[in-house]
């Protein structure tokens, strides 16, 4: 059974091992994986039906590591089935969206103000000091600030975008991922800074393995059970009482921490559970 490993072209380069890893370990679940560029695919409606052309005829599923909902929900529409799908990839990769998604669920969250982009510089004129403003679609901890009061800086820092305003959670720059596949919790990762307010790996953060409370399951649980996530990273920031706060999804979860700090190989879980999903 053949299926793509979608990716933009940009970002093949810094995942060429993670790429490699799925084409390798395929053959032992019964799949045959293919590389394919967001570049190679067309979309559109012909005769009334959609259609993606790309280098080959459709697979029976695609493995989606782009954030590119509109590609995922054209692909859902032509038969292929995407990990993840096309609601999660459009809910998770909107901080506005998966706050509002995930209210009235007694899911802790810090206080937040959806702004517009055209309504940015008006809002921050009257905004506090020390507020955290972040653009909904960043990742990775990019286009993320400490309000100080220079407004041109913020408005270029979020390129366009519009953004969420909220209380800063913490004294601290600690935040927990946890990696969860389908509704099983895979591992958990510790993020601490003392360099920055921000805790993410890729910007030097310091990583470890971290074992849920109760408790802290308990509240995993509940964002699992208001989504049908395949693969994901949970963020949430710990207060100065060590509470978990939620903070955000990664749809496109990156591995390299969990890499560092386990023995698990996300890929080949990955794979084991996409041939249980599809043997269905």
């Amino acid at each position: 059974m053949k299926f793509w490993l979608i990716y933009r072209k940009e970002d093949t380069l810094k995942n060429k091992a993670y790429i490699e890893t799925y084409i390798w370990l395929a053959p032992e679940f019964g799949f045959e994986c293919r590389l394919v560029l967001v570049s190679e695919l067309l979309c559109g409606v012909k005769d009334g039906k959609p259609f993606v052309y790309g280098p080959e005829e459709l697979p029976a599923f695609a493995v989606v590591r782009t954030i590119d909902p509109d590609l995922s929900k054209h692909l859902e529409l032509c038969g292929v089935r995407c990990f993840n799908s096309s609601f999660v990839s459009r809910i998770c990769n909107n901080k506005a969206y998966t706050y509002a998604y995930l209210s009235n669920a007694g899911i802790p969250m810090p206080d937040s103000v959806f702004v517009k982009n055209r309504d940015l510089a008006g809002y921050l004129a009257t905004c506090e000091k020390g507020k955290v403003v972040k653009s909904v679609s960043g990742h990775g901890g990019a286009e993320v600030a400490l309000f100080d009061g220079d407004i041109e800086r913020i408005i270029n820092l979020v390129h366009g975008e519009d953004v969420v305003v909220q209380e800063r959670i913490g004294n601290r720059a600690r935040d927990l991922r946890v990696y969860c596949l389908g509704n099983r919790i895979l591992a958990c990762v510790l993020r601490e800074s003392d360099d920055d307010f921000r805790a993410n790996f890729s910007l030097g953060g310091n990583v470890s393995l971290y074992t849920l409370k109760p408790h802290e399951k308990d509240l995993v649980m509940c964002i699992i059970n208001k989504l049908d996530f395949n693969l994901v990273g949970i963020d949430f920031l710990l207060d100065e009482k060590d509470n978990l706060i939620f903070n955000e999804i990664e749809d496109v979860v990156g591995a390299r921490m969990l890499y560092k700090v386990s023995d698990i190989d996300i890929v080949a879980e990955y794979l084991s559970y996409i041939r249980s999903v599809i043997g269905r």
